[in-house]
């Protein structure tokens, strides 16, 4: 067989492939910078977290509200893993240099700082999704998704494992 069907089935699978290589590359090379830089394997952990928890959200919200990922939405990811991280080590880095017995971590400006960059790329990227092309449209919306999620969920659950963490050093 050959032809346009069979070259385009072939250039799926490579996508496919390359997209899958690259995010694991990624995702291991964060967390092996992450792991040299803090030599802490609970603080990367906790900065890893709620990125990882925030793609389950995103996975469910495209199958809920049916937003399947495809090769026009499928370059948000990449961008949501380093935005999301991004965020997760401010907040830890902070958290780290805070002293623990007086500062809480969301009223400290590294929290507003990061409310205020991601609702800045929120509005920048969410521009995307009224576009009139549908794949434009659908990049826009799930960048909009994704970036919320990061944002609420870095807000409630670093926090909170920060929390645990310090009521555990105290005692």
């Amino acid at each position: 067989a050959t032809g346009i069907a069979v070259t385009t089935v072939e250039s799926a699978r490579v996508v496919v492939k390359s997209f899958r290589e690259a995010m694991l590359g990624a995702s291991i090379a964060i967390t092996l910078l992450l792991l040299l830089l803090w030599r802490r394997v609970s603080d990367t952990l906790i900065a890893l977290a709620p990125l990882m928890l925030s793609a389950a959200m995103l996975a469910a919200f495209g199958v809920v509200f049916d937003v399947p990922f495809n090769f026009a939405n499928v370059l948000v990811l990449p961008a949501l893993l380093g935005i999301g991280i991004d965020s997760g080590i401010h907040l830890v880095h902070r958290w780290r240099h805070l002293d623990k017995s007086s500062d809480e971590l969301l009223e400290t400006s590294t929290a507003r700082g990061v409310v205020q960059s991601t609702l800045t790329t929120i509005a920048s990227f969410g521009t995307l999704a009224i576009s009139p092309h549908p794949g434009m449209a659908s990049l826009g919306l799930l960048l909009t998704v994704g970036l919320s999620l990061i944002l609420i969920v870095n807000l409630i659950l670093i926090p909170a494992l920060v929390a645990g963490r310090s009521g555990s050093e105290a005692s």
